[in-house]
């Protein structure tokens, strides 16, 4: 008879090795974390340790380390939740091998849609990167050519153009980003900082004039998605046409024409200055009666964001399951051609004004965005400093708690804005150029690209943004906090114009 080993004593045998794990990390011993990591393999290590422990190896750039975590998340079982969130930050982070050997460890994540999404984010982290893993692209193409069948869209020149001066080059308004880094940031996260921006500024520089393209006879859902009756598939969003969607063509009401206006995600940041801006063509004709398509569920400031922006009352249908449209005019959401002169300024100027003429007048003072209204990024400190900018005069605000003409207007008023990363800060498209702005980034490797957002925005239409820099601990479950000292030090040298 085999004795089977004490419970407890496993359970304490697990504890340490994991705080060995987070001691190595935390003082960036690469080699000691991989070593303590190592004796982890094939033990039931609880999933949220096993992120936290990958999360901890790709912060630290250390691929030993990446390659013993992965293995330990390849033998955990875990939701799909998790090992997706686990594989997408691996193939984030130039780990794509890695990040498919966790997707293919456990057969039920195949048919989940999750798994269509993140296979395609490796892939596309693969060619950006012009990673030489060519096993690893051909792998994940075979299987999203067998999971998600889709088509290059049979676009055709819509009749409608977009408004400005195609032959004008592009404008940025606002100042150079300003980057300040916190105490213990490493050195490759600012490094990947300023290549985004510098990324960003060759793409919007460049960028030509956009144009509305069409497609005939098509099925759109509350998703975007859109499909034919037949079943060919021109935009998935890297999710699987639903079985609801293709069981209601039957009975789909059918528009003439309409203008897609459906945004996925269903955030002001992708709506205020992505689609909404794709939009100046439509939203700028008053002689038109073409309906917009938005989906069933939108938000309630997208509605209130029509409403200030657009020159005359529109016309609106609602998406859900599935819609026929024989005419779909779609725009292009790129968040870099707000710096097309004459494009996306007269929308914001209209939204702006309208929003000052139904509110009441906004006094100019310096604003705290709160992150209280969100369990997203956590930041365990902020009510220390929400006292300490309250203290110094900042009005701290709840944006949920507003209506969207009173937030438009509280930016725009504001002498300074300050908040830790999030959507609100996309209400700078439409303030006044001239807003000092400080953001406080949670700093991952791996999603800086997508954490200058804010900063983009105000380096287009004329703010001097300050990006603070703050590390994420090195093992952590998504809180976070700001070394408040010094970030408040940044603050009283603004404010006293030092810095």
């Amino acid at each position: 008879m085999v004795a089977l080993p004490n419970s407890d004593a496993a359970a304490a045998a697990l504890q340490v090795i994991l705080a060995k794990v987070h001691a190595a990390a935390v003082r960036g011993d690469g080699q000691a974390a991989s070593e303590a990591t190592a004796l982890l393999v094939r033990r039931p290590v609880p999933p949220r340790q096993v992120k936290r422990i990958v999360v901890a190896a790709i912060n630290l750039n250390s691929r030993d380390f990446v390659a013993v975590a992965a293995r330990v998340a390849v033998g955990a079982d875990m939701p799909p939740r998790i090992r997706v969130n686990i594989a997408w930050r691996l193939a984030i982070t130039d780990f794509a091998a890695e990040a498919l050997a966790v997707l293919l460890a456990d057969p039920q994540i195949l048919p989940d849609p999750r798994f269509v999404r993140i296979s395609n984010i490796i892939l596309a982290e693969v060619r950006n990167r012009g990673t030489s893993a060519s096993l690893v692209t051909e792998q994940a193409e075979a299987l999203l050519r067998r999971l998600l069948p889709t088509e290059t869209p049979p676009f055709v020149a819509s009749p409608y153009g977009y408004p400005g001066n195609a032959a004008a080059k592009a404008c940025m308004l606002g100042d150079q980003t300003i980057v300040h880094v916190a105490p213990g940031l490493p050195v490759t996260i600012l490094t990947e900082t300023t290549e985004a921006i510098a990324r960003f500024e060759r793409m919007a520089t460049t960028a030509q004039h956009p144009k509305v393209k069409m497609l005939t006879d098509v099925f759109v859902n509350r998703t975007g998605q859109i499909w034919t009756r037949e079943g060919r598939v021109f935009r998935a969003y890297n999710r699987p046409i639903p079985p609801q969607s293709r069981a209601a063509e039957a009975t789909a009401r059918e528009l003439a024409q309409a203008a897609l206006a459906v945004e996925s995600h269903n955030n002001i940041f992708h709506w205020l200055v992505q689609w909404f801006p794709s939009l100046a063509w439509r939203l700028g004709d008053a002689a038109s009666d073409m309906p917009l398509l938005i989906r069933d569920e939108a938000a309630r400031f997208l509605h209130e964001s029509l409403e200030l922006g657009a020159v005359s009352s529109l016309p609106i249908e609602s998406t859900g399951d599935a819609i026929m449209v024989r005419q779909l005019h779609l725009g292009d959401p790129r968040l870099v051609l707000l710096a097309r002169p004459g494009l996306a300024g007269p929308l914001y100027t209209r939204i702006r004004e309208r929003a000052a003429s139904t509110t009441p007048a906004a006094e100019m003072r310096p604003i705290y965005i709160s992150r209280r209204d969100t369990q997203k990024r956590p930041l365990v400190n902020e009510p220390d400093l929400e006292a300490a900018l309250a203290e110094r005069g900042f009005d701290i605000l709840t944006m949920s708690s507003l209506s969207f003409a009173e937030q438009v207007a509280r930016v725009d008023a504001a002498t300074m804005v300050v908040g830790a990363h999030g959507a609100g800060f996309a209400l700078l498209a439409t303030a006044r150029p001239g807003r000092e702005v400080v953001e406080i980034v949670p700093s991952f490797r791996g999603d800086m690209q997508i954490r200058v957002c804010m900063a983009n925005i105000s380096r287009i239409v004329g703010h001097r943004h300050h990006l603070w820099l703050e590390p994420m601990p090195a093992t952590t479950a998504g809180h976070w906090s700001v070394a408040l000292d010094p970030f408040l030090a940044l603050i009283d040298r603004l404010r006293a114009g030092r810095a």
